[in-house]
């Protein structure tokens, strides 16, 4: 019986744990674990905050974003552009010796997988300022694991409360943490806004829609160049016709007869005439169904690595266990979010979803370049590559194939991406052991990696997403819903 009390006494959440203590704890693999042969490492979260683990910061968020009780961006040690998530001090990681290292090889222990560790040393680590789990053999009984798999999809009644809590805080942290990065996002845009309206009043007035309308069928109607067809009988195919810019040939898009279309008359605001009372007005549409035809290359992209161009379709929801009362409506956003988090039995696929940031080639050198973010979907990127997705962290001759097909697409850009997040991830971790390094965001690895990659002409569509709104006021696609416009790629494809 004493026995019992004391095993009992020895379970502990990750934010009650103390240097010396040896702790029972029940967690969730958050990053993929570093085999070193003898031990690996993990980290881990039960998605409690301790003031002593490393600080997480989402990459692109300074120490002046309002309201972070989650530490995301305050007084960060480092980003890191492999880490999902959770943020804050929310993670410890631990080394874990023999036998119980040829334990997690065998049993496929991974990001996603639900573990119970028993046994687990508390003390500080090298840098003596971060806490760290230490799982030895034990010397009385050293056949003897102390981690375990446990089953997150289990039955809620006959599932180990400890458990059940501890999915409960993922879900908590994962909508608080939504909630966060919007208030966040907004901030940053009131601030794009003031900034552009400082700008406009120096800025000449730019044509409206209609006159670089009128201007683009006189320039294509001018200068544009027949192409033979190849079949006699069919009729000349004219050639995209941009001044002095060679286009990719190994890029083919669909729609050729269609003149081409600008970044800013994709990202232009479309307002429809109305009648409020007795006065006409203007109303500005959320988005509108359109398809394009641009002339881009590639800017950026993301993820950063390729191999999360890829992600699981998913079996099940890790929140059925809990009550309906507790569980709470998923949508793709949510699923996409999760997708990291998950063990491979519970993987029914893989579908494609990335984004690519669209430069407009017809912009003067001397002024700024309009952008866009276009996602590119399942469909969209099986027509692009010509490929079905899969695990690509596992399937290394997949991802060559992937990597040279992009290559045609936007040259080295990937290569020189790699090197500056390299370069950045060196540095953190000379900052990690020495110091507090200096912030990286997404900002600064996008500004250094300026592409030289051939335009080419792609085709994009324009349409709306629902996504949820607390604001009553901004709830335009019904109760407790706001649309969102979104561009994506479809019909272009990578012709080799």
């Amino acid at each position: 019986m004493e026995m019992s009390m004391n095993i009992k006494e020895k379970f502990s959440l990750l934010k009650d744990v103390a240097s010396d203590r040896f702790v029972n704890v029940i967690v969730e693999v958050v990053k993929k674990p570093y085999d070193l042969g003898d031990r690996f490492t993990l980290w881990i979260s039960d998605y409690t905050e301790h003031p002593n683990f490393f600080n997480f910061a989402i990459q692109g968020l300074g120490s002046h974003a309002p309201s972070d009780p989650y530490n995301y961006g305050v007084c960060s040690s480092t980003t890191d552009a492999d880490w999902s998530g959770p943020y804050g001090k929310h993670s410890m990681q631990i080394t874990c010796w023999q036998p119980h290292a040829e334990a997690i090889r065998a049993n496929d222990i991974s990001v996603g997988s639900w573990v119970s560790i028993r046994n687990l040393q508390i003390k500080f680590g090298r840098n003596s300022s971060n806490l760290e789990g230490f799982l030895r053999g034990d010397q009385l009984y050293p056949n003897k694991i102390y981690i375990s798999v446990l089953d997150p999809h289990e039955d809620g009644d006959s599932m180990d409360s400890r458990l059940k809590e501890t999915i409960r805080r993922r879900r908590d942290y994962n909508l608080e943490k939504k909630k966060q990065l919007k208030s966040l996002k907004d901030a940053a845009n009131a601030g794009q806004k003031r900034r552009a309206a400082l700008q406009d009043d120096s800025k000449p007035r730019k044509k409206n829609a209609k006159e670089r309308r009128a201007e683009k069928r006189q320039a294509a109607g001018d200068a544009a160049v027949l192409k033979p067809s190849s079949k006699k009988g069919q009729p000349l195919i004219p050639e995209p016709v941009v001044p002095g810019i060679k286009f990719n040939p190994t890029i083919k898009c669909e729609n050729e007869k269609q003149p081409l279309s600008t970044v800013p008359e994709l990202l232009e605001q479309i307002y429809v005439d109305t009648v409020i009372g007795k006065d006409a007005a203007k109303l500005p549409l959320p988005f509108i169904n359109a398809n394009y035809r641009a002339s881009v290359r590639v800017k950026d992209y993301l993820p950063h690595k390729l191999e999360g161009f890829a992600y699981p379709k998913l079996k099940g929801n890790i929140n059925d266990c809990l009550s309906d009362e507790e569980h709470e409506p998923s949508d793709d956003e949510d699923a996409n979010e999760m997708a990291r988090f998950v063990s491979r039995e519970k993987i029914a696929g893989w579908e494609w979803r990335f984004y690519l940031l669209l430069e407009d080639v017809r912009d003067s050198e001397t002024e700024p370049k309009d952008h866009v973010w276009v996602t590119v979907d399942n469909h969209a990127a099986q027509c692009l590559l010509s490929m079905d997705a899969c695990d690509l962290r596992n399937s290394k001759d997949t991802l060559s194939t992937l990597r040279q097909k992009l290559f045609y697409l936007w040259g080295d850009l990937e290569e020189r991406k790699s090197q500056k997040l390299l370069r950045i991830e060196k540095a953190e971790k000379q900052a990690r052991a020495h110091a507090a390094p200096a912030d990286s965001d997404d900002e600064e690895v996008s500004a250094a990696v300026e592409p030289t990659n051939i335009p080419f002409t792609c085709c994009i569509k324009q349409y709306g997403v629902k996504l949820r709104e607390a604001d009553a006021g901004k709830a335009d696609a019904g109760e407790g819903k706001r649309w969102q416009r979104m561009y994506g790629l479809f019909g272009t494809q990578i012709s080799l």
